[in-house]
């Protein structure tokens, strides 16, 4: 099978969003946030994720060649393998950084690895951990776990996530947040783990060649 074409117009949107939210955490140290709101242009990747993560299934929907538990389980494989090696080498580089920079005891070391172990297994937005050694890691992890629970969801329902569950969830947590908070973005384990499902009902208006991969 031809691998597919990239789509220009999305990569170009994915370097203004890179920049827009480098620029949101470079100004939170100054008095003056010209990209105060810059935080949104996460919700632009999960975008991304959230399309190309239907379109996977759609491929497999339309094919079916294999039991609906193997293809979740080559799903897991692929994402864990794509997701985790880096993940992993960002928190080593930064535990060797954290070692240089404050030169922990052995006790005190061994205390902050168990700080930061659920981190190690991207569990820091779950009631298991916290963020402790790279507080920007939660985007990965909730990649990943949503990722896996949507995939899920999207094999025993079908397409009423789409059209039923993804657009309740989104409606109800972003509305929750938005009149308790003001906002429709918490960093929290639920906001940008269920900001996933608004790709699902964009993904009914949009092409499947908008992303590739």
């Amino acid at each position: 099978m031809a691998k597919a074409k990239r789509n220009l117009t999305v990569e170009l949107w994915r370097i203004i969003f890179c920049l827009v939210i480098l620029c949101f955490h470079f100004f939170t140290k100054f008095e003056m946030k010209p990209f105060h709101a810059g935080y949104l242009g996460v919700e632009f990747f999960f975008l991304l994720s959230g399309l190309g993560l239907y379109n996977t299934y759609a491929g497999y929907a339309d094919g079916k060649k294999t039991s609906a538990i193997t293809f979740l389980i080559s799903f897991i494989k692929k994402r864990i393998i794509r997701l985790y090696p880096l993940y992993l080498l960002s928190m080593l580089c930064m535990l060797c950084v954290r070692l240089a920079v404050h030169q922990l005891a052995l006790p005190d070391l061994f205390t902050y690895l168990k700080d930061c172990l659920a981190e190690f297994f991207m569990l820091q937005c779950s009631p298991l951990g916290r963020e402790v050694m790279i507080a920007a890691n939660w985007y990965v992890a909730v990649l990943l776990w949503g990722s896996l629970l949507w995939m899920v969801l999207l094999l025993a329902l079908g397409k009423k996530t789409v059209y039923i569950v993804a657009p309740l969830t989104t409606l109800g947590l972003y509305g929750y947040y938005f009149f308790t908070i003001g906002k429709i973005l918490s960093m929290t384990f639920c906001s940008p783990f269920t900001e996933l499902t608004i790709a699902f009902p964009l993904q009914t208006l949009s092409p499947a060649s908008m992303v590739s991969g």
